[in-house]
């Protein structure tokens, strides 16, 4: 019981953890006096740029950057790869992902390579191997995932939704009839009706339902939680942490629900 437990505190800090900027790979990027630019990259020091750049962003195995010449730049294990020349309006860095935008243009560096999501996007949301986007110019909602792109959802009226959230490798959102819906491994499942809230991690939608019922969806199956809409719940990889209206502590973890506290 005590190993049990002493996992679960180490998932929960990780859930914890989650809701921050957290670097796994490359440990650290700064500038110095003279505003050259450095990386930790595991137990190296590699000095890459002797001008100021305009900003970093960091992801689990590369970071991103904006160097003195206005240019997109990703690096990766000791090697620099210029993404774009041109200046580029935004720019995100997932797990596995570089995104950015320039204008209304989307696009996406994926194992390095560079991919153009649509010439129109409108209101994209970024995981660590997913983004979801709406593309005005063909109004249709897409998604991009690990190299495809899927179309699932028409938006002739407008944005196909109401609401949405991006996992690592899912995405959640609200139709605008209320359905909850899914986009997992390259599918679309219909969920709940009219959801009062929910949160995505990675492999997983936590979601309570209109009656009041608090469910999973779990690498493909549904479980039900509680009957009760919890007090609280949290997400991470795997696992969902929540205080039931008792006010007992649980965690689903691995398709078990546990009694914590």
């Amino acid at each position: 019981m005590a190993t049990y437990s002493n996992r679960i505190l180490f998932l929960i800090a990780l859930v914890i953890a989650s809701g921050t900027s957290v670097i796994a790979q490359i440990t650290a990027a700064y500038t110095d006096s003279r505003d050259h630019f450095f990386v930790l990259d595991g137990n190296e020091i590699d000095h890459i740029e002797y001008q100021q750049i305009g900003s970093f962003k960091v992801g689990v195995d590369f970071l991103a950057y904006v160097d003195a010449l206005d240019n997109l730049v990703a690096y990766s294990g000791g090697k620099k790869d210029t993404v774009e020349k041109y200046h580029v309006s935004n720019y995100f860095v997932s797990g596995r992902l570089l995104v950015y935008s320039m204008g209304k243009q989307l696009l996406v560096y994926d194992l390095g390579k560079k991919q153009r999501l649509s010439f129109s996007a409108e209101s994209y949301f970024v995981g660590d191997s997913i983004v979801a986007f709406y593309d005005q110019g063909l109004q249709l909602l897409k998604v991009y995932y690990r190299g495809g792109l899927y179309e699932i959802e028409e938006g002739i009226t407008g944005l196909p939704f109401k609401t949405m959230l991006a996992g690592d490798n899912i995405v959640a959102y609200v139709d605008n009839t209320n359905y909850l819906k899914i986009f997992y491994r390259g599918s679309l499942f219909e969920q709940a009706y009219l959801p009062t809230s929910f949160l995505v991690g990675a492999n997983l939608v936590a979601y309570v339902e209109s009656i009041g019922g608090f469910k999973v969806y779990y690498l493909g199956d549904e479980y039900e939680l509680e009957t009760l809409p919890p007090s609280s719940y949290k997400v991470g990889d795997n696992i969902v942490v929540y205080t039931d209206q008792s006010g007992s502590f649980k965690v689903f973890d691995n398709g078990i629900v546990q009694e914590i506290l």
